[in-house]
């Protein structure tokens, strides 16, 4: 039986949907609304009397699915005000996880120049759901928290070509934005990790026994592995494959005035960026390899936090999707986009 048979999953799913829109929607539109169903776990709800923004309803917890929705909304012309999602959206794939995924959408829409909210029913009631906290990272900040991390990072790396990265949870030592290896803050008597994991550690320590005492030793022997995969026009191997936004961050930074910004979110998102940030100027820099809209919304959040007037995103001239300039328009957001070359071999 193919998935739009009658009776199939897709379609009760519909129902349920619409069926959720037609008991909420005279709470949201009390003058009478319309129903438009633009997929089997999306519907948009849109006022008759033109006066208040229309509620996109979605049977899903996924930040994915609920952009893509988003996106399929905007393009019928409808201005979205609030996204709300049906009780059985946690049967569907709901956890922990995604509320924590949902909070940082939330607080990206909420800085778009229409905020937009995300609402779940509860008890009977539709409820805001809260928008995670963001802080930008940087020296200063894991500085405040533990100076001496900041110190020993600096010292054992003064003399090598590598790049410190500042995070909320540890001081990474990176080249051409790959990590190699890190400090973590917090932890009393600051030492090298060196690797991104619990089992690269362990098997570094294996095969480089003794070197865990010897921090400068340890990273330039890593440096000298790890190092000729990062350069420019390199044979392709895994390690030009991967961290690539950070690559293309490190070239700039390396060429002119810009400092790079990490961000720190709680609760803690599983969301996976394919983006990196920068400060210029008055201007906020993302660069992104691959395509994926969620870069608009957190670059306005970002820009929004640091008090930046202007978003320009650098990418590989592959990735200059219309889809980007398409959601910025119907949501108001003001940005440039330029293609970059990139550092490694196609």
């Amino acid at each position: 039986m193919s998935s739009d048979a009658p009776g199939s999953d897709q379609e009760r799913r519909a129902l349920l949907v619409r069926s959720f829109g037609n008991s909420i929607g005279g709470q949201l539109f009390p003058g009478g609304f319309d129903t438009e169903l633009l997929k089997s776990t999306a519907v948009l709800l849109s006022d008759r009397q033109g006066e208040l923004v229309d509620c996109l309803l979605v049977d899903s917890s996924s930040v994915v699915a609920v952009i893509s929705a988003l996106i399929g909304a905007l393009r019928t012309g409808a201005a979205v005000g609030t996204v709300t999602f049906t009780p059985g959206h946690w049967a569907t794939g709901g956890s922990s996880t995604n509320m924590a995924d949902l909070r940082v959408l939330a607080r990206w829409t909420q800085s778009l120049a229409r905020p937009i909210l995300l609402l779940e029913p509860r008890a009977g009631r539709l409820v805001q759901i809260p928008p995670a906290q963001l802080e930008m990272v940087d020296r200063a900040f894991v500085m405040d928290r533990d100076p001496e991390v900041v110190g020993f990072a600096e010292e054992i790396t003064s003399d090598l070509n590598v790049e410190l990265v500042f995070h909320s949870d540890r001081v990474s030592v990176a080249t051409q934005g790959l990590e190699l290896a890190a400090i973590k803050v917090g932890s009393t008597g600051p030492s090298l990790e060196v690797g991104v994991s619990q089992p690269d550690l362990e098997m570094w320590n294996a095969f480089h026994p003794g070197l865990a005492e010897r921090p400068v030793e340890a990273l330039s022997t890593v440096l000298e592995i790890v190092g000729k995969f990062r350069q420019v026009a390199a044979p392709r191997h895994p390690l030009n494959c991967v961290s690539r936004p950070q690559w293309l961050r490190a070239v700039a930074v390396a060429e002119g005035e810009m400092m790079p910004i990490e961000l720190s979110y709680d609760p803690v998102s599983s969301v996976n960026s394919k983006w990196c940030f920068a400060r210029s100027g008055t201007a906020l820099s993302v660069f992104m390899v691959g395509v994926d809209p969620s870069v608009l919304l957190e670059s306005v959040a970002v820009a929004d936090l640091l008090g930046l007037r202007r978003i320009e995103v650098l990418t590989p001239k592959i990735d200059l999707h219309p889809i980007l300039f398409e959601m910025a328009q119907a949501l108001e957001i003001d940005f440039d986009m330029r293609a970059v070359e990139v550092p490694w071999l196609e």
